[in-house]
């Protein structure tokens, strides 16, 4: 029953009441409190603990009922609150959200501990916010880009870094904006930048931008196998080369390998000169250094750098001396010197 039909029924029950019992006795009846005299018809004093028992109960009704319409209106709330929590952990966003009701408290903690994923490139949902956003998650994992407004996430999110390498993979003007910039983006974004641009342009679009970024193994060899594919005078310096290998740890294959291709380009003793400066810092160079000295069969140099190492050094290399100096000579293969 409605608290209006209840106040109804209530009115018109008292007034019956009151009625009939005005009906048969029609007297009055006076009480006396405090030396005070309050003289009442008997029906109204029979109608009075119905009026009182009326209020409290309209109180009690009005107070559960705002009770009730709090807790529904705080449910509500709760499941669209719900509906972001699994919209910020499909689009990898901190999913920190404020419950009011405990059995949503307890489905957060749990979703919260969840790394959600879409299974089904088809996924529908009756919530239209969930099956938009799913939407744009199987987009970006099918290599597709998303306007970044439609996705309002900042930069250094998970999901906001690769739609953004989607856009990289298709736009090699656009990597070249993200190099040009590259605090505004995340490593992994400024790395496939910069390998897009390497790819798709001349080395003389990245050599301005180069002391901005910071590299790892994979881009400096990409950078030195681009460079040493030049034929311009854009082409790196020894000292440029120089200086972007020390940026990163090289082992002696890696030195090996660099040396190979700027064979395309470069000049024996040019070759020379550039691992004799890099065998100043470092031994795996030097190594390197070695295996080219003896390459260009320049033994004297290499007999020096074996003579003033330590015995336990460049074994290898040190055997093969002796067996060139006994006379003995075989075809190189660096690989079996590499440790």
């Amino acid at each position: 029953m409605g608290l209006k039909q209840y106040i109804l029924g209530a009115v018109i029950f008292a007034a019956a009441v009151g009625g009939y019992t005005y009906s048969i006795i029609p007297d009055a009846y006076t009480l006396n409190v405090l030396e005070k005299s309050i003289a009442l018809p008997i029906a109204v004093w029979v109608v009075a603990p119905i009026g009182v028992f009326f209020v409290l109960s309209v109180i009690h009704m009005t107070f559960y009922g705002m009770k009730k319409y709090l807790y529904i209106r705080s449910l509500n709330k709760d499941e669209q609150t719900l509906v972001e929590l699994v919209s910020d952990i499909l689009l990898k966003k901190e999913a920190k959200k404020s419950f009011k009701t405990d059995p949503y408290k307890e489905i957060s903690l749990v979703l919260s501990q969840l790394n959600l994923s879409i299974k089904d490139s088809n996924f529908h949902s009756n919530v239209k916010e969930l099956t938009d956003v799913a939407d744009k998650v199987v987009q970006i994992n099918k290599g597709i880009y998303i306007n970044s407004k439609e996705l309002k996430l900042p930069n250094d999110n998970e999901l906001m870094q690769k739609n953004l390498m989607n856009k990289i993979a298709n736009d090699d003007s656009y990597a070249l904006e993200v190099i040009k910039d590259p605090e505004k983006h995340g490593e992994n974004v400024v790395k496939a930048a910069f390998l897009k641009v390497l790819d798709a342009r001349e080395l003389a679009s990245v050599k301005k931008h180069l002391p901005n970024l910071k590299f790892d193994k994979e881009m400096v060899l990409s950078l030195l196998k681009k460079d040493s594919e030049e034929t311009t005078s854009v082409a790196l310096s020894n000292d440029a080369i120089i200086e972007n290998i020390k940026k990163v740890k090289f082992d002696t294959s890696d030195y090996i390998t660099i040396i190979e291709q700027y064979k395309i380009r470069m000049l024996p003793d040019q070759i020379i000169k550039l691992l004799e400066d890099l065998s100043t810092e470092s031994d795996e160079a030097t190594e390197a250094y070695l295996y080219v000295l003896f390459e260009y069969e320049m033994l004297d140099d290499a007999r020096a750098i074996i003579n003033a190492s330590a015995p336990n050094d460049y074994k290898p290399y040190k055997a093969l001396l002796d067996l060139k100096d006994a006379g003995k000579h075989y075809n190189f293969d660096h690989t079996a010197f590499l440790k």
